[in-house]
């Protein structure tokens, strides 16, 4: 996993990028890696639903995901 991000910029960078389903396939490949995960700054832990940012490692393609 990469360096910390904020909650500003990870929320601009998961608007930017597709959604992916967990354990759906990207390139034929279902590995991927975790990149950042969503930051839990002004959220409240009842909150069900966090997201993360995640890279297919064959082709590199970045997608957003359901985290929990």
């Amino acid at each position: 996993m990469h360096a910390n991000i904020t909650l500003a910029d990870y929320r601009k960078l998961s608007k930017e990028l597709p959604f992916l389903e967990p354990f759906e396939e990207c390139c034929g490949s279902g590995l991927v890696d975790t990149l950042y995960i969503e930051p839990m700054i002004r959220r409240r832990a009842s909150e069900k639903w966090r997201s993360c940012v995640v890279q297919c490692l064959k082709c590199r393609r970045r997608y957003v995901t359901r985290w929990d």
